[in-house]
């Protein structure tokens, strides 16, 4: 990550999750006001974890670079990966998808069709 505020690198993190920034708190267990404040260590892996965002940069972005050598020294540097299309938010709809029995998603889909407005 490039040298960005806080303020828009939490923006960015949860435009990457989906959502707002109470949903986002919501997934890594704290109130939103506490992420309106500089960010420890352990919300900064919270975070990369919620979002998939890769840690060791998201530690660096918020002034934790020694951290992020020492994980690196001790695990390796992260590998690429290739990261899904999907927010956070959407890959917990598909979770649910799969959860729900074939009769029931029929109901589903003329549900999500009529709050779509589509035909």
């Amino acid at each position: 990550m490039t040298s960005r505020t806080r303020v828009q690198i939490m923006r960015d993190l949860v435009r990457t999750f989906g959502g707002d920034l109470s949903d986002l708190a919501a997934a890594v267990g704290m109130p939103s006001s506490a992420l309106r404040r500089p960010c420890t260590v352990t919300t900064t892996l919270k975070l990369a974890h919620a979002t998939r965002v890769n840690a060791s940069e998201l530690l660096r972005a918020f002034g934790h670079a020694d951290i992020a050598e020492f994980l690196e020294a001790l695990y390796g540097r992260p590998t690429s990966r290739v990261a899904s299309d999907l927010t956070p938010h959407e890959a917990r709809l598909i979770e649910l998808w799969r959860g729900v029995t074939v009769g029931d998603r029929r109901h589903l889909l003329v549900l999500l069709r009529r709050l779509a407005h589509e035909s």
